[in-house]
């Protein structure tokens, strides 16, 4: 625990600086097909890792452990003042109970920090506080995150093709009909029609 108090990165959740990292259990799984597989063939591909999952149990205090490397600072609690390496705040572990509901409620992705790796894109499934007699004016809580694997997706223009003007489809003189008379016919009806007017006929 101590080699989690003072490290140089201490941890944390989001926003919320842990004072100490009680525990840590980091979960990596691999999900394998139940069918048969053939032998000789890549057995990566009946293999799908799962989303990294964390368990934590953190402690925020009000008057928390100074880093050694912190610089020395007036402080006034009261009447006294003194110099301390402690960023002391009377209300620092409520700051930190409401931003973990926060995260918790609006579901935001967030970067954990721990002993051992940094997450990114981390979910707040569940988080539980105990309170007793021992707590004071500290937070101590555990909850677990769960990793959301996020994908970039992109848009691209298309060029748009010009339609290009559809053929007449020529289905012939099907219903066309000649109702004109043949050209001699139409001079015998004349010759005819010319006789009886002289009175040849």
């Amino acid at each position: 625990m101590v080699a989690l108090l003072f490290k140089k990165q201490r941890a944390s959740i989001g926003t919320v600086q842990l004072d100490a990292s009680v525990s840590e259990t980091h979960e990596a799984r691999v999900e394998v097909t139940e069918h048969p597989v053939e032998q000789g063939v890549n057995i990566s591909d009946h293999a799908r890792p799962l989303p990294r999952s964390l368990r934590i149990e953190g402690l925020v205090s009000n008057y928390p452990l100074p880093d050694p490397s912190a610089p020395l600072n007036a402080r006034i609690y009261g009447s006294t003042q003194f110099n301390s390496r402690s960023d002391i705040s009377g209300n620092r572990a409520e700051e930190a109970y409401s931003e973990l509901i926060r995260l918790k409620d609006s579901a935001e992705l967030i970067t954990v920090v721990t002993a051992i790796q940094t997450y990114e894109n981390m979910l707040i499934t569940d988080l539980n506080i105990p309170r007793d007699g021992t707590s004071g004016d500290s937070l101590r809580f555990s909850l677990n995150l769960k990793q959301v694997s996020v994908v970039n997706s992109r848009t691209v223009d298309q060029p748009v093709s010009e339609d290009k003007p559809k053929k007449k489809k020529s289905i012939g003189n099907v219903n066309s009909k000649t109702t004109s008379a043949p050209v001699e016919d139409q001079s015998t009806l004349r010759s005819l029609g010319a006789s009886k007017f002289l009175g040849l006929q």
